[in-house]
């Protein structure tokens, strides 16, 4: 006689208490950097004068429980097509009050609900989750690589050199690897029609800061294919670690006849936009490696799925997005980093370091600095970085606030 099995033990599902959103703030700063960025497109957004055109915008998000978490970004125009003012709108009209009542320990669910509501605002929806990592991080004590599943790790960072007269670049590629000890740099280049000066200031870096330097270049879509391989033939001898989009972003045919070449790894950015566009890429053979952005992606779930797909496909990543000015987004961007299954190459934040420009309105931590060339993500909860809030609101354009009442 077959004996019948045992019933199951009566199992007790334990719910942490809901971290319920009750207020959003909104703030568009005003913030004037020093030090200037030009890549092959021009000076980028926010580094002039132009009011709500390219100025950071911080989200505070507060609970019911009166704990706060706030993210910050910075349109990067003219690459998307997002603006301060429609970063704005979208939170104002859109997002934040989606966000009432809701519960930010479902950040996965929150995220695909606000890009359903409005989609293509990548830049919005990324500070949205950054302010929710850090509100949920803060609440129970966590930094946010550990509610990624990820572990505290050392950064190498990627210094990025404005595209300036060559003495210039010279200048800043020797004091990023003098003074604050970066291994990797990135050279920015371009348009096609400046080919020669490309390569002449190449030289000229390498020859300063000598071969145990990798250098990369990013024409910033601002090559044809023609020229792509005529730099790059012409540096065979010099070791280019790496060329990121020196072509169009729909250039997809390009891009596969350059990698075929195998002149230097190709890294891709402005063409992988969403997890679809990556898949689109590895189809058609057009990379080498992706560039990583949270606010390209709307977060660290958008970029988690776009690594995913990198790591199957045995592509390197790297970690992008500048964060001139920024601690928290350079410390978002750490975390991130710290999740990843497959560690990625040298990550390319620091200029939100405090390197050229210091943060007007966060206190960076002690432990999130750069030493020898390198950093690790923020210990503290949540991003681990402090807001000075009265300073933030003697920058503000204005403030929005959303709320339950």
């Amino acid at each position: 006689m077959t004996s019948q099995p045992s019933a199951l033990p009566t199992v007790r599902v334990e719910t942490l208490p809901a971290v319920t959103i009750r207020r959003v703030e909104i703030m568009p700063l005003k913030v004037q950097l020093t030090f200037r960025r030009t890549l092959s497109k021009g000076v980028v957004a926010g580094d002039d004068a132009r009011p709500w055109v390219g100025d950071p915008v911080l989200i505070r998000v507060e609970s019911t429980d009166g704990v706060v978490g706030c993210g910050q970004v910075r349109p990067p125009t003219p690459w998307l097509g997002e603006t301060t003012d429609s970063i704005v709108a979208a939170l104002r009209h859109y997002y934040g009050p989606a966000l009432i009542g809701a519960n930010a320990l479902e950040r996965e669910l929150i995220g695909p609900m606000l890009e359903r509501l409005l989609p293509a605002n990548s830049v919005a929806l990324a500070g949205v989750d950054m302010a929710l990592h850090d509100l949920v991080g803060r609440t129970y004590g966590l930094p946010v690589y550990a509610l990624l599943g990820g572990t505290r790790r050392v950064i190498p960072l990627d210094w990025s050199i404005s595209l300036n007269p060559i003495d210039s670049m010279v200048a800043e590629a020797t004091r990023a690897v003098s003074e604050f000890g970066v291994r990797t740099i990135c050279l920015k280049m371009g348009p096609s029609a400046h080919w020669q000066e490309d390569i002449a200031t190449f030289k000229r870096v390498r020859s300063e800061v000598g071969h145990e330097v990798e250098i990369g270049i990013d024409p910033n879509e601002g090559y044809d294919l023609s020229t792509t391989l005529r730099v790059l033939r012409a540096l065979e001898d010099e070791h280019v670690a790496y060329v990121e989009q020196p072509m169009h972003r729909d250039d997809h045919e390009g891009l596969r006849l350059l990698r075929a070449q195998g002149a230097a790894p190709l890294l891709i950015d402005e063409s992988a936009i969403h997890a679809s566009d990556v898949q689109r890429l590895i189809a058609h053979g057009c990379c080498d490696g992706l560039v990583l952005k949270l606010w390209k992606s709307g977060g660290f779930s958008g970029v988690r799925r776009m690594a995913t797909l990198a790591e199957a496909a045995g592509l390197q990543t790297t970690l992008g997005g500048v964060a001139h000015g920024s601690l928290i987004e350079a410390a978002a961007c750490a975390h991130v980093y710290s999740s990843l299954a497959v560690q990625p190459m040298a990550a390319e934040f620091v200029l939100g370091l405090n390197v050229v420009d210091n943060d007007p309105i966060a206190t960076p931590a002690s432990d999130f600095a750069v030493r020898d060339g390198s950093v690790c993500a923020p210990s503290a909860p949540g991003l681990g970085i402090d807001v000075d809030i009265d300073a933030a609101r003697s920058l503000a354009l204005a403030t929005f606030i959303v709320d339950d009442v």
